[in-house]
């Protein structure tokens, strides 16, 4: 099956990801409809590691997180994916690492990780120079990370469809980067 590990933002933050999204009007662009941001995405992977990386992920360190603005990959010329903006980097980038080592055991390697959460693909016919309001948008909500979840992606005809497998509780103290 193929899985991924996300963290599901909510509250305002939520709320301003929705306004965002809804904001995306623009020929050639397919908004997301389920917003998340992927802390890892595996591949193809036996239901019985999924079990294993659950275990493998009990108490890790929640903090607080919040929304940083908007951007495009590769860049706002050329773009292929809009997205928002996550913070604190060093937070995020705690976590990553921290999910790396505990998943080293199970046969996993440490992938690049550039924290965001897509809001919309760019698809042929997209014009950059269309009213695409999110370039320079102020996204600022919080919103905590208290969990992890791993979820199945299946292909349907109308893009991807996400499955919940199963959530693991974070911790609530001692993460090195806490946001204040």
């Amino acid at each position: 099956m193929r899985a991924f590990l996300a963290v599901e933002p909510s509250g305002e933050a939520l709320g301003e990801l929705q306004r965002a999204v809804g904001a995306l009007h623009a020929p050639g662009l397919r908004p997301v409809r389920e917003l998340h941001l992927t802390l890892r995405f595996f591949g193809d992977i036996p239901e019985a590691k999924a079990a294993e990386m659950k275990s493998a992920l009990r108490d890790v360190p929640g903090f607080g997180a919040r929304l940083e603005g908007a951007g495009a990959f590769p860049d706002w010329r050329r773009p292929r994916v809009i997205w928002a903006g996550v913070g604190p980097k060093e937070s995020w980038d705690a976590l990553h690492r921290e999910v790396d080592l505990r998943l080293q055991d199970l046969g996993f390697r440490s992938e690049p990780f550039t924290p965001h959460i897509t809001l919309a693909r760019v698809k042929e016919g997209f014009i950059p120079e269309s009213d695409v309001t999110l370039n320079g948008m102020l996204l600022k909500a919080a919103f905590p990370v208290r969990e992890l979840l791993l979820k199945r992606s299946v292909l349907g005809p109308d893009g991807q469809v996400h499955t919940l497998l199963w959530t693991a509780p974070l911790t609530t103290e001692g993460h090195p980067a806490r946001s204040r």
